[in-house]
């Protein structure tokens, strides 16, 4: 992609990625005018509940299912956590609770500190090996990936 954006003597490359930045800013104005609409609903009409699609869109939950299915939603999601290390799952928890108090930059830091840490003991590879043995069964199993 590099060399096409230098070999590019027409602008079209230009032309493109300012093309691509239009997009994302009209994406954000769309963003912004939605979450202002959100907060001006709840602010004068607080009676008022979200649905859960309007939750949705505005990325106030990840997932939304029928009640019906909802024992199964949970079921499958607590199983996904579920097959994470005790450790990692300790180690994000902490991180979240850091990141409720802090900035941007400070919640990136603490992101690339936590992802460090994690290394810290042999639970990473061991969970990725675990995984390279349910995807490669025979591979792993053979000692050609170690």
């Amino acid at each position: 992609m590099l060399s096409n954006y230098l070999l590019d003597t027409t602008g079209q490359a230009d032309r493109d990625e300012l093309e691509s930045v239009r997009s994302d800013i009209r994406m954000y104005e769309n963003l912004a005018a939605f979450t202002k609409d959100l907060i001006k609903k709840l602010i004068t009409r607080p009676e008022r509940r979200l649905t859960a699609q309007e939750a949705l869109q505005a990325g106030l939950v990840e997932k939304v299912v029928a009640p019906a299915r909802l024992d199964g939603a949970v079921a499958a999601w607590t199983d996904a956590i579920g097959t994470a290390g005790p450790l990692a799952i300790r180690a994000q928890k902490a991180l979240m609770r850091r990141w409720e108090t802090q900035n941007v930059d400070q919640a990136i830091e603490s992101g690339v500190t936590a992802f460090r840490e994690a290394f810290g003991s042999d639970e990473p590879q061991r969970k990725l090996h675990e995984v390279l043995a349910i995807s490669f069964g025979d591979i792993v199993a053979d000692g050609q990936y170690n």
